[in-house]
């Protein structure tokens, strides 16, 4: 009898340590360089739907907590005239994602919020939604990090 629980405790331990080393592998390391691509699908300003801005950010991880900032730098394709500033004030890892509040200096600051599934196949590649208080704007966003 206790020979069985002793064996049915380790079975258990064994599984519990096992899967907790799957899900830290899984949430990764998130530090490096972001090149992130924001498009727009939704506005309250009809001529901003469709429009594409990327930003270079310098990302650190630290534990769940995530910081960075960066500039945008690209423009629907072309090198941005305005190089505004973009730093994350909040980002969380929770479980399967990452939650990053955001804080951008333009002719006025916007705030706003990505969402983003993390990478489980390793390639570096984030994707997910952002929203933006510019124009009440929302659209689809993709992360590729470099790390450094």
């Amino acid at each position: 009898m206790i020979r069985s629980a002793v064996i049915l405790l380790a079975l258990f331990g064994g599984g519990y340590f096992l899967w907790s080393q799957m899900k830290n592998r899984t949430t990764g390391d998130f530090s490096g360089t972001w090149t992130i691509t924001n498009t727009v699908t939704k506005s309250n300003y009809k001529s901003y739907i469709g429009e594409v801005y990327v930003y270079k950010m310098y990302v650190i991880q630290d534990g769940n907590t995530i910081k960075g900032e960066g500039e945008q730098t690209r423009y629907n394709g072309k090198p941005a005239k305005h190089h505004y500033a973009i730093a994350f004030t909040d980002g969380l890892v929770k479980d399967d994602e990452l939650i990053l509040t955001y804080k951008m200096q333009a002719s006025r600051e916007i705030t706003g919020q990505f969402i983003l599934r993390t990478d489980t196949d390793g390639d570096g590649v984030l994707s997910g939604v952002f929203t933006s208080s510019g124009a009440d704007s929302k659209g689809t966003c993709e992360v590729r990090i470099e790390r450094n």
